[in-house]
């Protein structure tokens, strides 16, 4: 059995790891997976929820959704103590719910000198036959100048796979 808290810890202590080779400030938000968790079921009740409008994306016909973060403490923050709201925006596509480009960025209680934002598209994947994450821009507080940009692009994904065979203990 995995100690689901021993796991908790690890998790947390890579994540935090991770944080400090980033560029700036180190910071956990730029992931293009935290706005899929901030769109969790579980968050639902924390958002106000409105369309936004519709638009054209590579030749899908999406309606955007705004998701307004209105309950304290917030998902994420700031310095470990100030509260950052999320604003996202999510491009969807009405028909299936696929989710093509998301929005979001982080409003303060105080002024913050750059809101940091975060936007990721997602696209099919002709081999995985899923929506992944390809594209990721950032911008972030930066110590030295106020305000830090950062694109990453993401391609060759590959599903996880693995196999077992059960070998009869000898007779």
């Amino acid at each position: 059995p995995v100690d689901v808290g021993d796991a908790q810890a690890q998790a947390k202590l890579l994540v935090a790891q991770s944080a400090e080779y980033n560029l700036g400030n180190p910071r956990t938000i730029n992931m293009p997976n935290l706005p899929l968790e901030l769109l969790q079921r579980r968050h639902r009740d924390r958002f106000a929820i409105a369309l936004d409008g519709a638009g054209e994306l590579r030749g899908h016909q999406l309606v955007k959704v705004l998701f307004a973060e209105k309950a304290t403490p917030s998902i994420v923050y700031f310095g470990g103590q100030q509260d950052l709201l999320s604003v996202v925006r999510a491009w969807v596509d009405p028909a299936s719910g696929e989710l093509h480009r998301v929005n979001t960025t982080f409003t303060g209680r105080r002024r913050l000198p750059v809101s940091p934002r975060l936007d990721v598209d997602f696209e099919r994947d002709r081999d995985q036959r899923i929506l992944v994450p390809t594209l990721m821009r950032e911008e972030f507080l930066d110590g030295s100048s106020g305000l830090g940009t950062g694109r990453a692009t993401y391609s060759n994904f590959r599903r996880f796979q693995t196999s077992a065979r059960i070998v009869p203990p000898p007779s």
